[in-house]
């Protein structure tokens, strides 16, 4: 009987766990755009598919190193979701200039090996829905 118990026990949770999943996957379109995310810009015009993703987390790292605040440390504890967009130099500079107006953190990557040529930028964690407004012209890294 203590078996039976236990068996149906770890069943109800195994639902459990499983529902939560499928609800935490079925977010509404309100959480969506109201969730932050980090958008990282790579310069595809002159790197290789596989060099962006390198030039991306070091985008990444430096932006945490330079600009761990409190929303930061809020997005890594809770979201920490990474979109990675495609981007010529004049477009990067654009989106800096953009955020640089309302005194939003970002942070740039100079590639030593490429005479210091800047080849990603990490912006500050932001709703998704202030994001489509800005980012809507650039396609995800492909």
């Amino acid at each position: 009987m203590f078996k039976l118990i236990k068996t149906l026990f770890k069943e109800m949770k195994s639902i459990k766990n499983r529902n939560k999943t499928l609800s935490y996957v079925l977010e509404s379109e309100e959480e969506i755009n109201n969730s932050f995310r980090m958008y990282i810009l790579v310069r595809r015009d002159i790197l290789p598919l596989v060099h962006c993703a390198v030039q991306s987390s070091h985008a990444v790292a430096e932006f945490v190193f330079y600009h761990y605040n409190n929303n930061t440390k809020m997005w890594l504890t809770l979201e920490k979701t990474m979109i990675v967009l495609e981007a010529t130099k004049e477009q990067i500079e654009e989106k800096m200039k953009y955020f640089a107006e309302r005194h939003m953190n970002y942070q740039p990557f100079w590639e030593p090996d490429m005479s210091n040529e800047m080849t990603a930028v990490a912006f500050q964690p932001i709703q998704t829905s202030m994001a489509k407004e800005i980012f809507s012209d650039l396609k995800l890294l492909s």
